[in-house]
């Protein structure tokens, strides 16, 4: 299971957490000295930084997908060479650690079904119900979506507005598993072998085959 708690103190850098990812499956492990260099170029100040370090360390600890990473890893390494690939193992990794993370996109998933343009305020709302609608919810929030935009998954036009892209389509079948193993480690019981239910998914609606 994810961890229900905000957890989130720092935005997330898919560049940067992409490249960490690619480290750890070709060495089994961070190289924190190496982290904190990339880091240093989009953070200012010793405790920003160490707290960004921090951010990046807690996906890598106790991740629920890390037994079909540690499985695929010569896959998931191929799948990084393309860039779109990337930004989903990415966001997945992401996904599967923070339930924050996984509500997000799952609720925008539900708001884009209808709508091509959604609010940041109606997200909050959404959001609220679980988390509550306060200062530190909405500050978290602040920290998931840039990661998302960066990852391609929708965009953001103006302060305040999303609006819905094309589905990110994968190169490599390995990329497009990841995404279910995210949505898995967040609905436990949801059957796995139910390929149709599993589309209906709004998790699952940011992520297609090419």
């Amino acid at each position: 299971m994810t961890n229900n708690t905000l957890g989130i103190s720092n935005r997330i850098s898919v560049s940067i957490l992409s490249t960490a990812i690619e480290q750890y499956l070709l060495s089994g492990q961070l190289d924190i000295n190496y982290l904190t260099e990339q880091l240093r170029t989009e953070y200012t100040g010793e405790l920003r930084l160490k707290k960004a370090v921090s951010q990046i360390r807690s996906i890598f600890f106790e991740n629920p997908i890390f037994g079909f990473v540690n499985d695929h890893k010569t896959e998931l390494l191929q799948a990084l060479g393309q860039n779109v690939d990337r930004n989903i193992i990415a966001i997945a990794f992401f996904a599967a650690k923070s339930s924050f993370c996984y509500d997000t996109i799952f609720h925008l998933g539900k708001l884009f079904h209808v709508e091509d343009y959604i609010s940041s305020a109606t997200l909050t709302n959404k959001l609220g119900f679980k988390y509550g609608n306060n200062k530190n919810m909405s500050n978290t929030i602040y920290m998931v979506v840039p990661s998302l935009v960066e990852a391609g998954f929708f965009s953001r036009p103006k302060p305040g507005l999303y609006k819905a892209e094309d589905p990110l389509r994968a190169t490599y079948p390995i990329t497009l598993q990841i995404w279910k193993e995210a949505f898995s480690a967040n609905n436990p019981l949801f059957p796995r072998d139910n390929n149709d239910l599993l589309s209906t998914e709004p998790f699952m609606q940011f992520v297609k085959m090419k």
